[in-house]
């Protein structure tokens, strides 16, 4: 009991920790409606390419399809949490900048209810906002003025996922989810000549909604050759949310009124849409050692979230990711090497925007290890991942990336009833 009590405490800390995370992006792109999503992938699905939805294993949660939790031993308890970083260079017509930044990536409890149903709850990111932008102009009448606009915060995911084993070959899956979380922006207009009032405007967001996700795996072949074939689905959905925004000016402090409040609202309710997204994927495994997996999903346009500006736009996207694991030999009595998993992908992203006429693409290249404890089933998962964000076409910023993750993924067996206390 005092393990079961650790174990549970540690969690409820960390996601604790996961809901106030903040500021896990410094991308400029990040003040686009409420930020840049981010998505649901652990470490392995990330080393393979983002891959997920046709991939299943007995001792790793992968909530890219709830289908899969049917894979999890029927008497163990998983416990995964994950840490990652960013490494960025933005890159203009005009000039360079690099930024570093590092949080919390997410935290999973996965865990038998009957042999035919398994069950997972966790968090992860779901927007991230961090930004920090200045921009100087020249006015004939009003002289130089300085334009600075700030974002940061984060919304949440917290998941309940459930898989049944319907028959022997067939899984389906459903995730509820559950968004929450704050994100502040604010723009100043700061004049050179003091005799000009500084203006102010700070808009503050929240959402706090449900949405559901569900997905279906097929399995087949044997043990020298076996494949699963995996969809998933969610509808279009409107999250409820609701914005505070105020704006002020600031005068000289020698004015009588230094400061004086142009506009504050409260509590304004607003929707975020959720598109609707198909997603389909596989995998084969040949004699437990090499394991191949594809994924494509396809999502609907959704609108950005209070977007005035003309020359942004939202488009359909696409996603679609490659993904490898080799294993020599992972019933291996004696050492982990040969028990080490070698991962290694690819991926493609058109996003849903499209900026001064030009769709923004994602791209680059995965790997990863997955590195086997000596006595037991945990394992200790790192990933990087490779690529660009964006183009410099048209006037619009390219990130070059490297995302660093570093996983703990904690198995035990639990429920198993004792003959002798």
């Amino acid at each position: 009991m005092l393990k079961t009590r650790t174990i549970f405490l540690i969690a409820f800390a960390l996601l604790a920790i996961t809901a106030t995370a903040q500021e896990n992006t410094q991308s400029p792109y990040s003040m686009l409606g409420l930020g840049l999503n981010s998505k649901p992938a652990f470490d392995m699905n990330k080393a393979m390419g983002g891959t997920g939805i046709g991939l299943r294993s007995s001792n790793k949660i992968n909530m890219l399809n709830p289908a899969s939790l049917t894979s999890q031993d029927s008497m163990s308890f998983i416990f995964d949490v994950g840490l990652s970083g960013t490494f960025s260079n933005y890159a203009t017509n005009k000039g360079k900048q690099n930024y570093s930044t590092g949080n919390l990536d997410h935290i999973a409890l996965g865990f038998p209810v009957t042999k035919w149903w398994k069950m997972a709850v966790g968090a992860t990111p779901f927007t991230n906002v961090g930004y920090s932008i200045n921009e100087d102009d020249l006015n004939a009448n009003a002289g130089k003025i300085h334009y600075q606009y700030r974002g940061n915060g984060n919304l949440t995911t917290m998941f309940i996922g459930s898989g049944f084993n319907i028959t022997k070959n067939l899984s389906l899956g459903a995730t509820a989810k559950y968004y929450f979380g704050n994100i502040e922006k604010s723009k100043s207009v700061i004049f050179e000549d003091s005799s000009y009032d500084t203006y102010i405007n700070t808009s503050s967001y929240t959402l706090s909604d449900f949405s559901f996700e569900f997905g279906a795996q097929y399995t087949g072949g044997d043990k020298k050759l076996s494949y699963t074939l995996g969809a998933t689905f969610s509808s279009n959905s409107d999250i409820a949310g609701k914005y505070t925004n105020f704006s002020r000016v600031e005068r000289p402090i020698t004015s009588s009124t230094p400061i004086d409040t142009i506009h504050y609202s409260k509590n304004n309710k607003f929707d975020y849409q959720i598109p609707l997204t198909l997603g389909f994927g596989g995998s084969v495994n040949f004699n437990q050692q090499l394991l191949l997996s594809a994924d494509f999903t396809l999502s609907t346009k959704n609108a950005i979230p209070f977007n005035t500006a003309t020359n942004i736009k939202s488009n359909d996207s696409w996603y679609l990711g490659l993904g490898a694991e080799y294993t020599p030999d992972r019933r291996a009595p004696k050492g982990i090497y040969k028990r080490i998993n070698y991962r290694i992908g690819g991926f493609i992203e058109k996003t849903q925007y499209n900026i001064n006429n030009t769709d923004l693409y994602e791209y680059g290249v995965s790997v990863g290890l997955g590195i086997p404890s000596k006595y037991s089933k945990t394992n200790y998962s790192i990933s990087a991942q490779f690529g660009q964000f964006g183009t410099k076409t048209n006037n619009n910023i390219a990130e070059q990336f490297a995302r660093v993750s570093f996983c703990i993924n904690f198995y035990d067996i639990w429920f198993v009833k004792r003959k002798y206390d």
